[in-house]
């Protein structure tokens, strides 16, 4: 079956696509600069951090200070994730399916061993082929680097590959290293610009083979 389809892989974010962390992450973020009297809305997280890949600490610290409160962050942004991470709806059901036609491969900004946790407490480790952090790769997202190491990783290239991805970022990122990408806004990043994307869904549980093929 998987010689005859035109795609051979689907890649995938994490946050807000397979795991409902971002609302933690800002959580973990607002809490820590709160205790250093500033104050971050939900849409400062969002039009900044989640949507454009734009560093939001570097508007209030030195890059001196800035990794001491990015240490304090991920910290607290870990206890979170152990306490209350959830999939999204759908989404193990999702990638279990496609696993019978394409190679699957993971794409995330995330930590090494927060990718780790995710993948072993939803039971999801050993469905992607191939795993890709934030220390593989010296650019985060919308740099393409990311896509184009997960790609080579896969021996394929980038037109047999499918990206499904939450933010502006990420489908920038997807479409810059040469592949199709398939937009699923979720309720933080719904208000964002998916003009790149190839298609735009509203649910992961959408993503088939037959809208795989199509696109």
């Amino acid at each position: 079956m998987r010689n005859r389809l035109k795609y051979k892989a689907v890649i995938f974010d994490m946050d807000g696509l397979i795991v409902d962390t971002e609302p933690l992450f800002y959580q973990a973020m607002a809490d820590v600069l709160k205790k250093r009297e500033i104050t971050i809305g939900i849409d400062d997280y969002v039009n900044n951090d989640l949507q454009k890949g734009k560093k939001l600490l570097k508007t209030y610290f030195n890059s001196r200070d800035i990794y001491a409160v990015q240490r304090e962050i991920y910290k607290n942004y870990e206890k979170l994730l152990k306490r209350k991470a959830k999939l999204m709806p759908g989404a193990k059901k999702t990638i279990l399916r496609l696993q019978k036609h394409y190679a699957l491969a993971l794409v995330s900004s995330s930590r090494k061993k927060f990718i780790e946790y995710i993948l072993n407490f939803s039971h999801l480790k050993n469905t992607f082929k191939t795993i890709i952090s934030r220390e593989d790769v010296k650019k985060q997202k919308p740099n393409p680097d990311c896509f184009k190491i997960a790609v080579k990783k896969l021996g394929l290239s980038a037109h047999e590959c499918i990206a499904l991805e939450d933010s502006e970022r990420g489908i920038i990122a997807a479409i810059g290293s040469g592949m199709k990408c398939i937009a699923i806004p979720n309720k933080l990043t719904e208000n964002g610009n998916f003009m790149k994307a190839t298609k735009i869904i509203k649910s992961i549980t959408e993503v088939n083979i037959n809208l795989i093929e199509n696109l």
